[in-house]
Parts: C-alpha cells; sequence; structure tokens
C-alpha cells in the first residue's frame, strides 16, 4: 500500500516540479509568450488538485471512524479501489478485465472498510504476479442466491490456482429479514466482508 501512495503522489508532483521549472525558464530567457507560461501554470493547478484528490481518497481509506454500517454498491467500491492503484497495475503491465453484474442489490457494511479489503486484495494479487510473463487480472462480482452472503467478489490473477471465490456479502434484504434493525453475523457487525481465503487463477 506504501508503495502505491507514493507512486500515485510522485506522478503529479514530478509533474508540477517540471511545468515550473519550464515556466520559469520561460521568464528567465524570454522565451515564449504570456499564455506559454499560463498554460504551464494551468497545468501546475491540474497536477496540484490531481494530489489532492489522491489524498482525500488516502485519507477516506485510512481514518478510524466507528463502526458505520448501512447499504453500499458494491461494484462502486470495486471501481473506486481499483481506480486508485490504475497506475500501478499499467506500471507493471497488468492487463485488468472487470465482468460486473449490473443488477446486485446493496450489500450491509462499512464502505470504508470493505474498500481497504478490496484494495489490500487487489495489491496482492498484482505482487504476486511480478515476474510473470502474462499478467492478467479479472475481478468479478455476481450473486449466489443459495448463499448467506449471496454478493460475491471474484479476483483471479495469473498464476494463482483456479477457481477463485474472494470476498463475500450480506445484502440489505437478508438483513431486513434476519432481523429488522441489526444484522447478525460476525462480518455484518464488522461491517467486512467474509473471504473464503482461496484464490484463483486465468
Amino acid at each position: 500500500m506504501a508503495a502505491a501512495i507514493s507512486h500515485e503522489l510522485n506522478q503529479p508532483l514530478t509533474g508540477i516540479r517540471n511545468y515550473a521549472r519550464n515556466a520559469f525558464y520561460m521568464i528567465e530567457k524570454g522565451l515564449g509568450g504570456e499564455e506559454d507560461v499560463k498554460g504551464n501554470l494551468r497545468l501546475i493547478s491540474e497536477q496540484v488538485d490531481r494530489a489532492a484528490k489522491i489524498i482525500n481518497q488516502m485519507r477516506e481509506l485510512t481514518r478510524r471512524t466507528d463502526r458505520t454500517s448501512a447499504g453500499v454498491d458494491i461494484n462502486g467500491v470495486v471501481r473506486e479501489s481499483l481506480e486508485f492503484l490504475l497506475p500501478q497495475m499499467r506500471l507493471s503491465e497488468v492487463e485488468v478485465t472487470l465482468a460486473l453484474a449490473p443488477d446486485l442489490p446493496l450489500v450491509w457494511g462499512d464502505r470504508i472498510r470493505m474498500a481497504q479489503v478490496l484494495l489490500n486484495l487487489f495489491t496482492n494479487a498484482r505482487q504476486a504476479m511480478d515476474g510473470a510473463a502474462e499478467r492478467r487480472l479479472r475481478i468479478v462480482s455476481r450473486r449466489d442466491p443459495s448463499a448467506d452472503r449471496p454478493v460475491v467478489i471474484e479476483v483471479a490473477a495469473t498464476g494463482w490456482a483456479s477457481p477463485s471465490r474472494g470476498p463475500s456479502f450480506r445484502t440489505t434484504e437478508g438483513r431486513s429479514r434476519r432481523r429488522g434493525g441489526r444484522a447478525p453475523g460476525r462480518a455484518s457487525r464488522s461491517g467486512c466482508p467474509r473471504s473464503s481465503g482461496r484464490r484463483g487463477g486465468l
């Protein structure tokens, strides 16, 4: 996780440094026009916004809060977690495929803790593929109506055994049926998903 944060912040910081140097050089040497200098300053502002977004994302993912369980769009959490790691995936030349079921119900839990679990899972998958000739990561969300926690996230990576079943979640529907006010089970009380611990490959 520390490597991912470092890489993500290093990109906008490098851009800020380079654009600032360009603007300073133009002013010092009398090169270019006012619009050229403004263009570099505009790019600096964009990189600052990008760095701020990264910092805010990490603040949300790492802050310690009281457990706040609610209905969560798990596909949205998958996309947000993956978006944060995409630069690392590209740097590692990992081909990422998403196959997210469009009709999943809301799941019950803590959104931040879910994101932390998924970030760790995706990061572990990327690291497991270091040195592999082909690097493919496939992330699937689906519904298993027969399961106690019927919404399942599957993560398959080159080099892992097959098949896989990753974190699973109780839905808000299941929570209401079991007990109107409180979700039973270890995963519901903590706001974290339950995982089978098995890994899957491509």
